[in-house]
């Protein structure tokens, strides 16, 4: 996790669920006496948060620019916990299959990091034949498509033409 004075905050998280689903992600200011206050008119309660789609297993880096934070500020990234009372409360972890889950321990949802100065302006970046650009690792989702055929018990209508027959049926004794 990171932060710096010009309003910059950056935070990983990873899921541990066997499922996809959707976490709530909020980034508070703590100050020095203490106050944990929302950014950006988000409060840290629970309405005030990011929604952020996590694969089973995957991580997610989520980034927020522009808020006001003084040399002297904690930044707090929290994920499922909303603070409320002066106290921070868990919240269920919204899975892709409909169902609401818990965490066994809640103890690692939240990350402080004291602000920092912003980062330093360099020269602008020339570009020489012999340098390369930095390289940077994305997790990318795998999918499987699977094709499974499906036995479906329905009736079908389907059209019969009948023949008009003229004439009568023949009748024979047989001994």
């Amino acid at each position: 996790m990171s932060a710096d004075t010009s309003g910059h905050v950056k935070a990983t998280f990873s899921s541990t669920f066997p499922v996809g689903g959707y976490a709530a992600v909020r980034f508070c200011r703590q100050d020095r006496y203490g106050g944990v206050y929302g950014i950006q008119g988000n409060n840290c309660g629970p309405q005030g948060f990011y929604p952020v789609y996590l694969e089973p297993g995957s991580k997610a880096t989520v980034e927020d620019y522009g808020f006001g934070v003084s040399q002297d500020d904690t930044v707090v990234a929290a994920i499922d916990l909303s603070y409320s009372g002066g106290q921070w409360l868990p919240e269920q972890f919204r899975g892709s299959d409909g169902k609401l889950y818990d965490e066994s321990t809640y103890d690692d949802n939240r990350a402080t990091c004291k602000v920092g100065p912003p980062p330093p302006q360099g020269p602008a970046a020339e570009v020489h034949p012999s340098t390369y650009p930095v390289s940077q690792t994305v997790q990318v989702p795998r999918y499987k498509k699977v094709k499974d055929y499906v036995w479906v018990d329905d009736w079908v209508s389907v059209p019969v033409e009948i023949e008009e027959v003229e004439g009568k049926p023949a009748v024979r004794l047989v001994e």
